[in-house]
């Protein structure tokens, strides 16, 4: 195994040098900018322990050689060009990746979580924690759970415990809603053939990333509208099963694979009418009831605690009265999170000390939208 690891741990650098070392690419393509792109992923090589999983995202010497076929080409037109740039970002990334490891207290984090939102305690204490014990007891998985389903009523604090997961695992995040996915380009690239083609968020995450593992949100999966030949739901069923999912080709990039079996998938949605069945089948479902009043206190009563360290450091003072926490209780955490930035601003301005109700803007719901003229 620590053989495996520490020959892993040199296949960046190996497969780097031999592309470097090329005939063709130092007469035809130029050694600069196959240099440039080398000292790029030599500075993230990462360094691997005996208990950290190691997983070979890309082949990075048949990226090499497609780089270089591309290069080699007399009359490159602007979709080949643009092809070529995002294979040399994805060759800017480390082909070897750990994943993003968890804090060792990640135990008591969630019990702090489960906690602030009681309604939650199933999906993180039943089914969250256990799996991350799992995963993480021989080998260093990091964050890494089964395809997840929140269904629950509007304003229960779904959306607000997948950005709380992300931000308490340290793990990168995509976001995405699903109400405005018209296809599945947006997510797994466009056809290569268009003009406009482009790498899908996916892709993009990829190469963004220096880890194995992260988290895919897609928010308000029951209300996805597409349709056509490439509707974003059928683009899903391949990405959540491991097998295929080790095999992914963006479809402006279909010429190289890329493993994303270590990302976690969690979905929201308030009712499954509108889930195809073959994405049901592939989803760990947790029904969230509604928030109590009580319980919408506590959770807004720990955005604020959260909001004032992010902008105004971990050491301030500042207060939030039971005025504020009357009109917030009312609210969904995503909404109480709106609330709560405006109203910090407003206290900021006044140089005041104490958070209250005069503080926070009123949420009204929003009228609908008229056309013409008055």
């Amino acid at each position: 195994m620590i053989g495996e690891i520490f020959k892993a741990k040199d296949d960046v650098g190996s497969e780097l040098n031999n592309l470097r070392q090329s005939k063709v690419s130092t007469e035809r393509v130029g050694v600069n900018r196959l240099a440039v792109l080398g000292r790029i992923a030599d500075n993230r090589r990462l360094k691997f322990s005996a208990r950290q999983q190691v997983t070979k995202i890309f082949d990075r010497d048949l990226l090499g050689e497609l780089i270089q076929e591309i290069s080699l080409e007399k009359s490159i037109t602007d979709g080949r060009r643009r092809e070529l740039a995002d294979y040399e970002r994805l060759y800017a990334s480390p082909a070897v990746r750990i994943a993003a490891t968890i804090t060792e207290n990640y135990q008591a984090q969630l019990d702090e979580l489960a906690e602030s939102m009681p309604n939650m305690s199933h999906a993180i204490r039943g089914v969250i924690a256990p799996e991350l014990s799992v995963n993480n007891f021989k080998v260093d998985r990091g964050f890494l759970i089964q395809p997840l389903l929140l269904l629950g009523p509007a304003g229960c604090g779904k959306s607000y415990l997948a950005s709380a997961l992300s931000t308490m695992m340290n793990t990168p995040t995509l976001e995405i809603k699903a109400e405005t996915q018209q296809s599945s380009a947006s997510l797994c690239g466009s056809a290569k053939h268009w003009s406009n083609a482009q790498a899908g968020s996916l892709f993009n995450l990829m190469c963004k990333s220096h880890v194995s593992n992260g988290i895919v949100f897609v928010d308000e999966i029951d209300k996805s509208r597409g349709t056509g030949d490439y509707p974003f739901i059928n683009s899903l069923y391949a990405l959540l099963e491991p097998t295929t999912a080790t095999k992914f080709q963006d479809n402006a990039c279909p010429e190289i694979q890329i493993d994303l079996s270590q990302l976690s998938w969690i979905f929201t949605a308030n009712s499954t009418d509108a889930i195809p069945q073959p994405l049901m089948s592939r989803l760990n479902v947790i029904e969230v009831a509604a928030l109590k009043k009580s319980e919408a206190r506590n959770v807004a009563f720990t955005i604020f605690k959260k909001q004032c360290e992010i902008y105004l450091g971990p050491e301030t003072k500042i207060e939030i009265c039971s005025s504020a926490l009357d009109v917030l209780q009312n609210e969904s955490p995503r909404k109480q999170t709106l609330m709560l930035r405006t109203g910090l601003g407003k206290l900021l301005l006044e140089k005041s000390q104490k958070l209250n109700s005069t503080h926070l803007p009123s949420m009204t719901k929003e009228a609908p939208s008229r056309m013409g003229f008055i």
